[in-house]
């Protein structure tokens, strides 16, 4: 755990990265994608790579492709996976994969299909919240989405690791 709080403090920082196929990223995905009938991202076309990097400002990351490497490539979406953080953190691959998923997002336009990078619905500070409460309705969903896991049986509910206390 130490290699991995190492490697997330130095982030930021210029590392020489290459990417290669990650077909357990892949594998895992689509796993996901029909278990949890994440519609759009079984339709979509992503390209699955490992960032082989010594530090990383992110665990994981959903791009969009933009029109040339699409048509250059076919694929509508790319997922990195940082490499160091998969071999560190099994626990976390799940929770990782489906946050990943969330992002892609399919618009149905007068001009065709439309793709696109679902945000996050919530944008916090810690101290915010410290100073002012769940005042947005946003911050009231998260609160409620997290009383339903804390209510849900162990086995049913999954522990992140991450980041220990």
């Amino acid at each position: 755990m130490g290699d991995l709080m190492d490697a997330i403090a130095g982030m930021g920082a210029k590392a020489k990265t290459e990417y290669v196929e990650a077909p357990e990223v892949q594998a895992l995905s689509e796993k996901m994608i029909e278990e949890f009938g994440f519609v759009d991202a079984g339709l979509a076309r992503v390209k699955y790579l490992y960032k082989i990097s010594d530090k990383s400002k992110y665990a994981g990351k959903m791009s969009k492709a933009g029109p040339k490497w699409k048509h250059i490539t076919g694929f509508d979406y790319v997922f990195e996976v940082w490499k160091t953080f998969w071999d560190m953190e099994p626990g976390n691959r799940r929770a990782l994969t489906y946050h990943e998923l969330c992002h892609i997002k399919r618009e149905d336009t007068k001009k065709g299909i439309r793709w696109r990078l679902n945000i996050h619905p919530i944008e916090a500070f810690p101290d915010e919240i410290r100073m002012f409460g769940t005042w947005s309705p946003q911050l009231q969903e998260m609160v409620q989405a997290l009383d339903d896991h804390n209510s849900m049986p162990t086995s049913a509910s999954a522990k992140v690791t991450m980041f220990p206390e």
